[in-house]
């Protein structure tokens, strides 16, 4: 199996959380659409961090989660419903051994507006030996 498509792979397994998170929750519009081309498109993160449901680009550090090990920035999805967070770093070229974006890199808990995030996830990526 060729790097290519396990990369596609993975992309695809994304791209299919992502579906998952726009119809599980509530607040998003029925004509949002997310996009993995050549950048990342799709809507921004809006609203309260502590209120939005939903997957958005996150464009205000406010919507980055906090703590030890976080690595998210601005451009990153934002995964968020009434019991996780997740961002997954946004697909361009990168440092570390998570080359090409695509990867998990913060999670946590939803927390109540103003209670400190504690995000104590590394990285999750694909390896092949």
């Amino acid at each position: 199996m060729s790097f290519r498509s396990i990369r596609t792979s993975f992309l695809s397994s994304i791209l299919l959380l992502l579906l998952f998170f726009q119809f599980s929750c509530d607040n998003q519009k029925s004509g949002d659409s997310l996009s993995l081309g050549t950048g990342v498109e799709g809507p921004a993160t809006s609203g309260e961090p502590s209120t939005f449901r939903g997957a958005g680009i996150i464009q205000d550090n406010s919507f980055l989660i906090d703590g030890p090990l976080a690595q998210g920035a601005t451009g990153d999805i934002l995964l968020q419903n009434d019991k996780v967070r997740l961002i997954i770093q946004k697909p361009t070229r990168n440092s570390g051994v998570g080359l090409f974006g695509g990867n998990i890199i913060d999670a946590d808990l939803t927390r109540a507006a103003g209670e400190a995030g504690q995000d104590q996830f590394g990285i999750f990526f694909p390896l092949v030996n």
